[in-house]
C-alpha cells in the first residue's frame, strides 16, 4: 500500500446543489409557469401564497388594484382566456360559481343565466333545464328539456 496524496473527488455540479435563489445557476427571477399555463410569482409571507410561497401573478395584480388581499371564494377571470394576459382590463373577480359557470360556456343576461344545451348546442335559460342530484348536490342537466324528450 503506498502512502500517497489523496486526491478529493469533484462531483460534476456538486456545489451548485447547495446554491439558492438568486446565487443558483437555474434562477429564473423568482417567476415560474405552472402546469394549468399560470404565471406565478415569488412572494415569501403571503397568506393566499400556493406552497407557501408562490402567487399567481393574475391575483396580485387585482390585490394591487384593489388594495387588499382576495379572499378564498373571490375568483380573478380572465375575459380573453389568455392566463398569461394579465393586464387589469382582461381582468375581473367572479364569485366561486359565477367563475365555473362562465367557464363552462354559460353566460349572463340581464341578471339570468344562460346555459348551452350539450345536444342541441343552443343557450337557454335555466327555466329549461331539469334539475338532478349527483352527490348529494343539486345540478342543472346537461341537455334542455326539449332534447331529454324521446
Amino acid at each position: 500500500m503506498g502512502g500517497g496524496k489523496v486526491t478529493p473527488i469533484r462531483v460534476r455540479g456538486f456545489d451548485k446543489r447547495f446554491r439558492k435563489g438568486e446565487d443558483h445557476p437555474n434562477w429564473g427571477g423568482g417567476v415560474t409557469i405552472n402546469t394549468n399555463g399560470y404565471r406565478l410569482i415569488k412572494v415569501l409571507d403571503h397568506p393566499n401564497a400556493q406552497g407557501g410561497k408562490w402567487v399567481p401573478e393574475h391575483r396580485l395584480v387585482m390585490e394591487k388594484y384593489l388594495k387588499r388581499f382576495l379572499t378564498k371564494n373571490e375568483d380573478v377571470h380572465h375575459i380573453n382566456g389568455n392566463r398569461l394576459d394579465n393586464r387589469l382590463k382582461n381582468l375581473e373577480i367572479l364569485d366561486r360559481q359565477s367563475h365555473m359557470r362562465i367557464e363552462y360556456g354559460w353566460e349572463k343576461r340581464s341578471n339570468r343565466w344562460f346555459k348551452p344545451c350539450r345536444e342541441c348546442k343552443r343557450q337557454l335559460p335555466l327555466e329549461n333545464y331539469r334539475m338532478r342530484t349527483h352527490n348529494g348536490f343539486e345540478e342543472y342537466k346537461t341537455r334542455c328539456k326539449n332534447c331529454e324528450m324521446p
